[in-house]
């Protein structure tokens, strides 16, 4: 298993992100509704393109359809931040 910074942000792998980060939260965040969740995933996607450095772990070869999870608190050397409007909330 290795960690690595992810560099090429492909359509295909902002995909399997997405799903990663929604099979997450629906499976630990309870005290959210379906709605708010679907709300919420529309700006998943423009977060995993913009965050300055994004990581995952990999097994095998650095391949998107090896990816087994990802890294959403990833190492930033400055700080970000991702503003919901608030009807996501």
């Amino acid at each position: 298993m290795e960690i690595i910074e992810i560099t090429d942000r492909d359509s295909l792998l902002i995909e399997q992100l997405l799903n990663i980060w929604e099979s997450s939260v629906r499976a630990t965040h309870l005290f959210l509704s379906a709605k708010e969740i679907d709300s919420i995933k529309q700006y998943v996607p423009r977060a995993l393109r913009e965050v300055p450095h994004l990581a995952s772990v990999y097994k095998g070869q650095h391949a998107p359809s090896r990816v087994i999870s990802a890294i959403f608190s990833v190492i930033l050397s400055q700080r970000t931040s991702c503003t919901l409007p608030s009807s996501a909330l």
